[in-house]
């Protein structure tokens, strides 16, 4: 129980870097001697001094570290990259126990820095609350493991599923509270994603507009077949990068503005259109629909997390159903959480694996 009350305390000390440190994980970090708690630290931002080195630099004398005992959420890096290897620190601190929530599913960790303190004669004990350490990393964990970004699906609708009064024409259901919430959740992804028609018909400018944003959004629209026009928002707007796939090679001749990118393929499938937004760097995807992109992502199964905002409206048979087609295989979705928003509610889903 002792180390699961000081991992506990590492956790809540990484919670303190959520939305400061991407592309990098969350990470917090407790030294404790003498059941006493010495130090603390966490990732603060990108670019910044690691969990571990945080920890030991708030240490009132280097003394203090020499048979003690870190305990940190994700196993130390052994590598240079933007700061040097936190493990030289560690092994340099005379620490005589390492406690790890998980090993660092990233390629140029996994292992190594649990390999680099054993050689050093640290103890290293493993695996201490490491679902609950897996879970504030999701997103970094599922892109090192799949090579895929995560992908949350996110739709407004109405009470009875649909999410605009008739096909082509905008339709604003939500409230000012969930408009505030979307800007909240836009912000935890790297990306955000629509279908053509959406970015036709909304004509949205897809950017975090809340004054707390801290980072910028790639936009990306899949336009199969050479619908969209310059005149766009995505395209005015030159605040933030925006990427389109689409199957039309003449395309590039109407878009020329330079802070778009093309990708063209005779034919994009969506595990190859993911593919390539994870080789360009993108962990996080936050699609915002419509109806076809929606269909076309849940029937491949291709979504870590289901979002959807229900508000008080009925629009009947004349509306545009939330997804557009047939669900060739039933999901089994596990309802995380319901949150009222003024007169919408939210609610969340994960995708479980059959029987579970």
């Amino acid at each position: 129980m002792r180390h699961e009350k000081y991992m506990r305390l590492a956790i809540e000390q990484a919670l303190k870097g959520q939305g400061e440190t991407f592309t990098n994980p969350i990470v917090g970090a407790v030294i404790v001697k003498d059941n006493v708690v010495l130090g603390k630290g966490y990732h603060t931002h990108y670019g910044a001094a690691h969990a571990e080195v945080q920890a030991i630099d708030s240490l009132t004398s280097l003394e203090e570290s020499i048979q003690a005992t870190l305990y940190v959420t994700l196993e130390p890096c052994a590598h240079t990259g933007k700061t040097p290897p936190c493990v030289e620190r560690i092994i340099a601190g005379g620490f005589k126990q390492v406690v790890i929530g998980q090993r660092d599913p990233n390629p140029i960790v996994a292992g190594r820095g649990v390999a680099f303190l054993q050689a050093a004669g640290i103890e290293v004990i493993e695996n201490i609350l490491r679902d609950e350490a897996y879970r504030i990393n999701l997103i970094y964990n599922h892109f090192h493991e799949t090579k895929l970004p995560y992908v949350t699906l996110k739709y407004t609708s109405s009470l009875d599923g649909k999410i605009a009064a008739k096909r082509g024409v905008r339709t604003n259901l939500s409230g000012s509270e969930t408009w505030q919430d979307v800007q909240i959740e836009r912000e935890k992804y790297q990306a955000i994603l629509v279908g053509s028609e959406t970015a036709l018909v909304d004509n949205p400018s897809l950017t975090v507009r809340n004054p707390q944003g801290k980072q910028g959004l790639t936009r990306i629209i899949i336009d199969r077949s050479g619908r969209l026009t310059g005149k766009l928002m995505l395209f005015t707007d030159t605040s933030q990068p925006t990427w389109v796939f689409t199957e039309n090679s003449n395309l590039k001749q109407r878009l020329t503005h330079q802070h778009v990118r093309l990708f063209f393929e005779e034919l994009w499938t969506i595990e190859q259109i993911l593919m390539v937004i994870a080789q360009e760097g993108i962990q996080s995807v936050f699609i915002e629909g419509g109806a076809k992109i929606l269909h076309a992502f849940i029937n491949g199964g291709y979504y870590q997390q289901l979002l959807i905002y229900l508000t008080p409206h009925l629009l009947g048979s004349a509306g545009v159903d939330a997804i557009d087609g047939a669900i060739v295989q039933q999901p089994n979705l596990k309802l995380i959480s319901i949150e009222q928003l003024g007169t919408d509610f939210k609610l969340q889903w994960l995708p479980q694996e059959k029987g579970g």
